[in-house]
């Protein structure tokens, strides 16, 4: 991570990334006024856990693509 040939190409896809995470997260978070009689304590542990598989996915893209440079 001390070489900047691969730092930042590594930061510019992980950018990337995290805004994807971030979009989905912000249309998931609004969609519980469109379902009826979800509760709360389901809606924030669904959230919760599709926060940790989304940005999950975005570390594990953004290191194997560390690695393959």
């Amino acid at each position: 991570m001390e070489n900047p040939e691969i730092w930042y190409p590594v930061n510019a896809y992980t950018d990337k990334r995290l805004l994807l995470v971030g979009l989905i997260l912000v249309l998931v978070s609004v969609s519980p006024f469109f379902v009826p009689g979800i509760s709360r304590d389901i809606c924030a542990y669904a959230f919760l856990a599709l926060w940790g598989g989304v940005f999950a996915a975005a570390l594990v893209a953004s290191i194997r693509y560390m690695h393959s440079l």
